[in-house]
């Protein structure tokens, strides 16, 4: 997808890329939401399927809003906010959003709380209403809600595991920027992170990859912008 970073090149139809786990961090206001959602647009569309938008602090309908700021095509065809009225399938993938409601959602042995039932709720509401989804989008990771940084390695391993038992690829977006002792660090794909070029300067924002399992990358930050009519668009 163009929207990633230093140049990959990824084709997540391949076989080998089911199961891809992408994170994105970064500051308030860097545009994590709007990066990962026409990201997994994209993945989506090359899947040939649509997005599961599991919601841990936005509500649906607020992301709508945001949303409805920007051209069709930035998003394929829609977001649907519960309870879904769900368009015919066509060409462009359709994202289903919901809330990961952690009061349902029993804790583990270490207190955080547990994702896989919420997560298999939520694509099995889609997979009712007719949907596909091949990619799971989970926004708001943060460490208010038990899922920062202080995670074990096992916890943050299973999430991907998931993801690679259903086969779908897995877009973390993460509220704030994160340590480099964080295991997420250590088990995801891609790591993507947002920022600001400088302070006081709130545009073109910046991208920086970096890990890549599939390739070299430099570390090399990349200017970028959001646009209505295009979203996320690199300098």
């Amino acid at each position: 997808s163009a929207l990633l970073p230093d140049g990959v090149v990824l084709d997540a139809a391949a076989p080998a890329k089911r199961g891809l786990n992408i994170m994105i961090s970064g500051p308030s206001g860097a545009g994590k939401t709007i990066f990962a959602g026409q990201l997994a647009t994209a993945l989506a569309r090359e899947l040939n399927g649509d997005v599961a938008y599991g919601l841990i602090e936005m509500l649906p309908s607020t992301l709508a809003t945001q949303r409805a700021q920007f051209a069709r095509q930035v998003f394929g065809a829609g977001l649907l906010v519960p309870n879904w009225e769900v368009p015919e399938r066509g060409e462009d993938p359709r994202t289903f959003s919901g809330i990961l409601d952690f009061a349902h959602a029993p804790d583990g042995p270490d207190g955080v709380p547990t994702l896989g039932a919420e997560l298999d709720l939520l694509l099995s509401k889609v997979k009712d209403k007719g949907g596909e989804t091949r990619v799971l989008v989970i926004d708001g990771r943060c460490g208010d809600y038990g899922l920062g940084d202080s995670v074990t390695r096992e916890y943050a391993d299973s999430v991907c595991k998931f993801a690679l038992n259903r086969g779908v690829v897995l877009v973390l977006v993460h509220d704030g920027i994160t340590l480099s002792t964080s295991a997420w660090k250590y088990v995801v794909d891609l790591d993507i992170e947002l920022a600001f070029p400088r302070v006081g300067r709130r545009r073109p924002l910046r991208a920086t990859l970096v890990k890549n399992r599939f390739g070299a990358t430099d570390r090399r930050p990349r200017d970028f912008e959001i646009t209505a009519e295009q979203g996320v668009l690199f300098e």
